[in-house]
C-alpha cells in the first residue's frame, strides 16, 4: 500500500510541480552551460532533473558489474578521454543539448512520449559531454 501512495505522490508531484519546475531547471542549467565557470553547475543541475521532476532517486550510486576470471567487480564504465570530452562539449554538445533536453520535455508532457522523454533525461550527460554510465 505505501507503494501506491508513493507513487500517486509521484504524479501529483509530476503534474503541478515537476513539469514547471522541471522546465526552469533545463532552462537554468543549460544557461549555465554556455558559460565556463557555470558547467559544474549546470551538469549538476541536469543530473538531478529526474530527481526535480518525478522525486525519482539519484542513480548515480548505480555500478557497473563485470565478471573476470570468476570474480564479480564494481566499477564505473570506461570514460572518452577528457580532451575528446571537452571538445565535444565546445564544438556540438552545449547546442545539442539545448535541443536534446527540450525535446525530452515536450516528449514528458505527453503521456504516450513520458518513457522517451524521461529515457531522453537519462542520457543528457552522454549528449553534453560524452559521459558513459
Amino acid at each position: 500500500m505505501d507503494s501506491c501512495l508513493f507513487l500517486l505522490l509521484r504524479l501529483v508531484w509530476f503534474v503541478f510541480i515537476g513539469l514547471p519546475v522541471g522546465l526552469f531547471c533545463i532552462n537554468f542549467g543549460w544557461i549555465c552551460m554556455v558559460t565556463i565557470i557555470g558547467i559544474p553547475l549546470g551538469l549538476w543541475v541536469f543530473n538531478r532533473i529526474p530527481l526535480v521532476m518525478t522525486l525519482q532517486p539519484d542513480l548515480a550510486d548505480r555500478y557497473r558489474l563485470s565478471l573476470q576470471e570468476n570474480e564479480v567487480f564494481r566499477g564505473e564504465p570506461e570514460q572518452w578521454p577528457l580532451l575528446a570530452r571537452i571538445l565535444w562539449l565546445v564544438l556540438i554538445g552545449w547546442w545539442l543539448s539545448l535541443i536534446w533536453i527540450n525535446v525530452a520535455y515536450l516528449f514528458s508532457v505527453t503521456i504516450l512520449g513520458l518513457p522517451v522523454g524521461f529515457w531522453m533525461f537519462n542520457r543528457l550527460p552522454g549528449v553534453i559531454f560524452l559521459t558513459r554510465t
